[in-house]
């Protein structure tokens, strides 16, 4: 499997990397999904620092890279050793900084929550688009404090039978 590296933020494709030592990715229905892998040091993986984007070729889902580490591996080559989290981390990145409630259906309430976020937000998440279908889920009622959109959304989509996806479209980069 081809791992496609694009820089941080632009997204620019910088190169493909199908030469590592391990790679385990980890996808869940409601939660923070998570890659890994170790690769020899190239020109290409020279090129992956925190915060670059990951995206297995094939896949749905993206990485931001948390952890770059090269080092020297027991056979004294140089090696890079990849983690990384699924864009379901940006959600954890805002909170709902005023104490409201919400109602309506699930998927209504979780836009609002996204549309309120971003209107009082001044730095915005580049490329970074939404859309949720307002008629799914269970009619509910919320109160948000201080949580991050990621817990709001996990127990919501918990409460509600509910699975989410944030996917990465390597053709707009976004």
């Amino acid at each position: 499997m081809e791992l496609w590296i694009f820089t941080p933020y632009d997204h620019v494709q910088c190169g493909a990397l199908d030469e590592y030592e391990e790679l385990n990715i980890t996808h869940k229905a409601v939660k923070e999904g998570e890659i890994h892998f170790v690769s020899p040091l190239t020109d290409i993986s020279k090129l992956i620092v925190t915060d670059s984007l990951i995206w297995p070729k094939g896949d749905d889902t993206g990485y931001i890279v948390t952890t770059c580490q090269k080092q020297k591996n027991n056979q004294g080559k140089e090696i890079v050793i990849v983690n990384g989290a699924c864009l379901k981390c940006l959600l954890d990145m805002r909170t709902c900084k005023k104490t409201k409630v919400y109602e309506g259906k699930t998927g209504y309430v979780m836009r609002k929550m996204l549309d309120d976020v971003f209107a009082e937000e001044k730095r915005k998440f580049p490329r970074f688009t939404y859309s949720i279908d307002a008629t799914i889920g269970e009619d509910i009622s919320i109160e948000t404090g201080n949580e991050s959109l990621l817990e709001l959304f996990e127990d919501l989509c918990e409460a509600s039978g509910l699975t989410m996806r944030i996917t990465f479209n390597p053709q707009t980069r976004a």
